[in-house]
């Protein structure tokens, strides 16, 4: 809500302007959290909002899931973007410790962060993705965890200043993908056709984009990845009633483009797989509604009878 502040209170003592919050109903255990990315959205306002709540949240250090855009330098990994490899270790050593709440950017996990997913193809994936992968399915296959999970549909441009994308890359991208696609329906809604007609319109003609070619592919091969990776985690955590996934339309608009058929397959392969997803307008605030949702859960207050005051 912008401009207000909601607080969920059951005792409010206005004598003294206390205002009491929702109890951390974890006890001594903690919260562990990876970001989409090291800007202040992502990190400082969900650290805020734990602390505001009372839970210890643990985070790994900031180097692993950092972003430099060009002429910054590059992370300890020799990249400009986070460390799937060492984040998963990170996990490995949480689960270890004998974490049991999870909050996880799926795009920082398998792609170093959003910006990153928007240019990661297939071929870039430098880190061992078998190993992120074995420590992800052992976090999710653990039913005594509680994990939420939270994706981005890749937006339409390019990211301005990373790896070489202009402005110009970028704004020739956001018109190439604002252009309406085929309206791909049941069975010929896959994968393999969403990725065929990624470069034709809705009657099947090639769409012009001033751009050079080399760039035009690694921005249709990321798209392309991440489509496949939610094949793989929306199968992973199929039946799992210990998950929660959000996933945040990057660039959302209301006219049919290129992420048109990506968000109908993902609808479409919820439905089929029963799973708790939420596909939502927005990416930024993921985190904090994630760990929203966990305060929600566990708090065990029922919200509508409790005391809602906004200033």
């Amino acid at each position: 809500i912008s401009g207000s502040k909601m607080i969920f209170n059951s005792t409010i003592d206005n004598s003294d302007k206390t205002i009491g919050v929702v109890n951390n109903s974890l006890g001594d255990k903690f919260v562990a959290y990876i970001p989409l990315d090291d800007r202040p959205v992502n990190v400082d306002r969900v650290k805020y909002l734990a602390q505001s709540m009372g839970y210890t949240l643990k985070m790994p250090e900031a180097d692993l899931y950092s972003t430099k855009l060009d002429g910054n330098g590059t992370n300890s990994n020799g990249t400009k973007y986070g460390d799937p490899a060492a984040l998963s270790r990170w996990l490995y050593e949480m689960e270890k410790s004998g974490c049991d709440y999870y909050i996880i950017s799926l795009d920082q996990l398998f792609s170093g962060g959003l910006v990153s997913s928007r240019y990661l193809t297939k071929k870039d994936e430098i880190f061992d993705m078998d190993y992120v992968k074995q420590i992800f399915e052992n976090i999710v296959n653990n039913s005594s965890n509680k994990v939420y999970l939270f994706d981005s549909v890749m937006r339409l441009g390019s990211t301005l200043d990373f790896e070489g994308y202009t402005m110009d890359d970028h704004l020739e991208l956001t018109n190439f993908a604002s252009v309406k696609r085929k309206d791909l329906k049941n069975e010929n809604l896959n994968i393999q056709n969403i990725v065929k007609d990624y470069k034709a319109d809705s009657n099947g003609n090639l769409i012009k984009v001033n751009i050079r070619s080399d760039k035009l592919e690694r921005y249709l091969g990321a798209r392309e990845r991440k489509l496949k990776l939610v094949d793989y985690y929306f199968n992973m955590i199929a039946d799992k009633s210990n998950i929660s996934l959000f996933i945040g339309i990057d660039d959302s608009s209301n006219n049919a483009n290129i992420q048109t058929n990506e968000i109908n397959y993902m609808k479409k392969k919820a439905d089929e797989k029963k799973l708790d997803v939420v596909i939502r307008d927005g990416i930024d605030e993921l985190g904090m509604i994630s760990f929203s949702k966990l305060v929600y859960d566990f708090s065990k207050i029922n919200v509508s009878e409790a005391n809602i005051i906004t200033i």
